[in-house]
């Protein structure tokens, strides 16, 4: 099924993302029960259904669950009508920089990080809007990004196609290390 992410929800969930063949989406895995209890999924001419093809998925300090698909931005689960939502419609007025949303990041003060086909914003999910935008940056402007993380001192470290970025939290000053820095 080519599961791609997984993530524990608490002591006996466990959410499981896959990426490949459409219509596998994301399972929910119960341990204490030992069985999928719950499968997310795409399903043609379903309004309420996932989009094909998940990128990431990210599960916040506050539980709440966000999945990327391509091309249609942002979705968040929401467990009054289990199933998942999008966070940006198309005539919505947030201006994404981009419609495919690679990789997911939540820093300390509950802001998505979203890495893109064309670089990186910063997202504040509780006022609905950007708060940064990264991908007219002369560094990090039409970088794909494939992967994010926060190491402890808030510091956010970013795989790329051209080697790794590494963003200071403190100064915001952003490095690249790459084949010249003895990558491969």
């Amino acid at each position: 099924t080519g599961f791609r992410t997984i993530i524990p929800y608490n002591d006996s969930l466990l959410w499981i993302r896959t990426r490949n063949n459409a219509p596998y989406g994301i399972y929910v895995f119960n341990t204490h029960q030992k069985k999928f209890i719950k499968h997310y999924h795409y399903v043609d001419g379903c309004s309420t259904c996932l989009p094909p093809d998940l990128m990431d998925m990210l599960i916040t300090k506050n539980k709440h669950i966000y999945t990327t698909p391509p091309n249609h931005f942002l979705y968040t689960y929401n467990s009054s009508t289990d199933n998942f939502i999008p966070v940006k419609a198309a005539n919505n007025s947030i201006a994404f920089p981009a419609t495919t949303f690679e990789s997911l990041a939540e820093d300390r003060s509950g802001n998505l990080w979203i890495g893109t086909v064309n670089g990186l914003f910063q997202f504040d999910p509780s006022q609905n809007r950007i708060l940064k935008d990264y991908s007219a940056d002369n560094e990090l402007g039409g970088v794909e990004i494939l992967a994010l993380c926060f190491d402890d001192d808030q510091n956010l470290w970013m795989n790329t196609e051209r080697g790794l970025y590494y963003l200071v939290h403190q100064s915001g000053k952003l490095y690249n290390f790459n084949s010249h820095d003895g990558l491969r």
